[in-house]
């Protein structure tokens, strides 16, 4: 049986608050915006989120975002 990383790491870091909001979320890069922003699909939903200057994102990638209230990240994604 194979496990997908990004999964384990979503419900590993979902789990940790009584909300389920958590500090992380992994999220699907769907679009780049601009050479600083990137569209991702999140929690449900869709963000326009700025990236970490040392990441350059592709569609479709798997990616690590850290969810600070009003401050939201793209971290990069997943080593595959």
């Amino acid at each position: 049986m194979s496990v997908d990383p990004a999964d384990l790491l979503n419900t590993t870091l979902d789990d940790r608050t009584d909300t389920g909001t958590g500090a992380w979320a992994v999220g699907a890069v769907t679009e780049i915006v601009s050479a600083t922003r990137v569209k991702v699909t999140v929690r449900g939903g869709t963000k326009t989120l700025p990236r970490l200057a040392g990441y350059t994102p592709t569609v479709g990638d798997t990616a690590l975002i850290a969810c600070v209230p009003g401050a939201w990240c793209l971290i990069g994604k997943f080593a595959t």
